[in-house]
């Protein structure tokens, strides 16, 4: 199961600067520290699930693909495996 990515949190044990904050398979905050491989479990405490979620600088929001086709004709379609014998067969 991949990790629900929530925001960074500076490491109170090693100071590295963006320690991972992310939802376990229950959906409490847990915070991972990928330098010195500590971990905080909240077990969905409210309180400490509030303080974790003061301290921690959330994920900038994904920015919407822009498109890069320029704005005009559809590009032709393409022809599958039959469509293309046919045509070969009628020549």
């Amino acid at each position: 199961m991949p990790k629900k990515l929530v925001g960074h949190l500076t490491c109170p044990e090693c100071d590295f600067a963006d320690a991972e904050i992310a939802e376990d398979k229950n959906g409490h905050l847990y915070r991972y520290c990928p330098d010195c491989n500590a971990t905080y479990f909240t077990r969905g405490d409210p309180k400490r699930t509030a303080n974790i979620k003061k301290k921690m600088r959330p994920l900038a929001p994904a920015t919407p693909a822009t498109p890069t086709a320029p704005a005009g004709d559809p590009p032709p379609k393409k022809k599958g495996a039959l469509e293309a014998w046919y045509e070969g067969a009628k020549k």
